[in-house]
């Protein structure tokens, strides 16, 4: 088998197996859509600053309950809002859609990122066929597809960002497109506030290639960041700049690390594919920095997009793995690895359109960034393992009447009892139409560094104010101990002593029963 059907074959079998995966992936859209209850620890809260969003409460004071934090900058939540108006649909759903929206919308930005880096020499049909690939590949990782379908913010600011990158490479060849990019990358950052790898990558790539340009972007960001910080500051007496940055808090815990090695254990053969496109991309870069003077290589560099691309993307792939020391955060999960994963897929796709390019070549020694044949093939047969192993997520359990008649009675229970519910799972307790009273995980954090009085929560305990509380694990675990610290765990086992267990979630209630009041 010659090298030029090696890579058919290839190419095509990667095929078959990312249109697969795009199959499963339905699947588990359509389970997450139609399922009213909590995924992940993070989606009630979202949810709850979401319905409060445009009213007082919102970045509103914590010394009183309900005790709610505003984690992140609004954009997320005011879309999500925004969907649910427009569609008459439930806010909590519509969250979700727009997380499901927006991983979409970075696998079209991924797939339109790999064409400006190895667009040339291509025709058209292998370009779209390169590009849907690429946008595929991302449906391959578990941590992307498992978050994607959750009313959390980060996909959304992903998708900003990836937006950005592109019309930012568009920029150094049409300059005013640098306004486009800056907008994004605002709107990225006032979807999330750490949202910065891609702004980083590509202001640094500019500020070499293309000052001037840099400086205008750079200036927009500035006036319109500040701007719109200042507005939202005026609108909530300040209280923005205290949720956003004061009380964002998490203590350190370097055991969060094992999170980072499992989730690179888990794609190896992304990484190792990314590796290959990398290089590819890298090689030609590094033999212009050897052989040229800075001038001639930043020249050589903006007169070929597809370098100036690659320079862009190559650096937006090394922040994003710095910025992976951001797990080492307590609460911290494979959400901090996301946009690691994501800026790999665009080297990953690059090997694939790099192969893609080369088996259609009439030039069967013709070498594409220094790399021949065998290299070229490396990358994409990576990719086959790692699509090859993964595994289908178990969506049977979301509609199984027992599991969804344990959690509706549940919700009932919440719903029906006098005084307020404190709840790990924070979709319950919304879903019965109360408030979220506290969210224990930052509630732990902001007491662990003296920004809270957390005696006024012990209290409250001792009083009996709540009806019960639920939550996802017991003293000893390490999730329980980091959302209970050591004061309010003693206080709900003194006062909350018995204990119930529904599927997976643990009540604690007091003596008397209070919170068993169920119909």
């Amino acid at each position: 088998m010659t090298w030029r059907s090696a890579g058919v074959v290839c190419f095509v079998a990667l095929s078959v197996l990312l249109v697969r995966q795009a199959w499963l992936y339905a699947d588990v859209l359509r389970a997450a859509i139609h399922y009213p209850y909590g995924l992940d620890y993070g989606e009630g809260i979202v949810w709850q600053q979401a319905a409060l969003m445009f009213t007082p409460a919102a970045y509103g004071d914590i010394t009183t309950f309900p005790m709610i934090v505003f984690h992140y900058t609004p954009l997320f939540h005011v879309v999500s809002r925004g969907l649910a108006a427009a569609t008459s649909g439930d806010l909590f759903i519509s969250g979700r859609a727009v997380s499901i929206l927006s991983t979409i919308g970075c696998g079209i930005a991924i797939a339109a990122l790999v064409d400006s880096v190895v667009a040339t020499g291509a025709t058209r049909t292998r370009r779209i066929a390169v590009a849907v690939a690429s946008a595929l590949i991302a449906l391959c990782l578990r941590q992307v597809v498992a978050w994607s379908v959750l009313m959390r913010v980060d996909m959304l600011a992903h998708f900003f960002s990836l937006l950005g990158l592109w019309f930012g490479i568009r920029a150094l060849r049409v300059p005013r497109s640098v306004y486009v990019a800056s907008l994004c990358f605002l709107l990225a950052v006032f979807t999330k506030q750490n949202a910065i790898a891609a702004p980083a990558a590509f202001f640094g790539a500019a500020l070499v290639l293309r000052p001037r340009v840099a400086a205008r972007g750079l200036l927009c960001c500035a006036l319109g960041g500040i701007a719109t910080l200042a507005i939202l500051a005026y609108v909530t007496d300040g209280q923005i700049l205290r949720h956003i940055f004061l009380y964002n808090v998490n203590r350190v815990d370097l055991s969060q690390l094992h999170i980072a090695r499992d989730v690179a254990a888990d794609n190896l053969g992304l990484i190792a594919s990314a590796l290959v496109g990398g290089f590819q991309l890298a090689a030609p870069l590094w033999t212009l920095l050897r052989t040229s003077t800075r001038g001639v290589t930043a020249r050589a560099i903006l007169d070929s997009p597809p370098y100036s691309a690659a320079v862009v993307m190559l650096a937006y792939s090394g922040i994003a793995t710095v910025m992976l020391i951001g797990i080492v955060k307590v609460g911290a999960n494979y959400n901090y690895t996301i946009e690691w994963l994501l800026s790999l897929c665009v080297l990953a796709g690059s090997s694939v359109a790099m192969l893609m390019r080369d088996v259609g070549s009439r030039e069967p020694e013709r070498v594409i960034a220094h790399v021949r044949y065998p290299n070229v093939l490396f990358g994409p047969l990576l990719l086959v393992a790692q699509i090859m192993a993964f595994v289908q997520f178990d969506t049977a359990a979301l509609s199984d009447p027992r599991h969804r008649g344990d959690l509706q009675a549940l919700v009932a229970r919440i719903r029906n009892a006098p005084v307020p519910v404190v709840s790990d799972d924070m979709v319950l307790v919304m879903r019965a139409g109360k408030r979220v009273e506290i969210e224990p995980a930052i509630a732990a954090e902001l007491a662990s560094v003296g920004r809270w009085d957390e005696r006024i929560y012990i209290q409250r305990m001792q009083r009996h104010d709540f009806a019960m509380f639920i939550t996802e694990q017991q003293r000893g675990d390490k999730a329980f101990d980091s959302r209970y610290n050591p004061a309010v765990a003693d206080a709900m086992a003194h006062a909350y002593p018995v204990i119930e267990h529904v599927g997976s979630l643990t009540l604690h209630l007091p003596a008397h029963r209070l919170a068993r009041d169920a119909p």
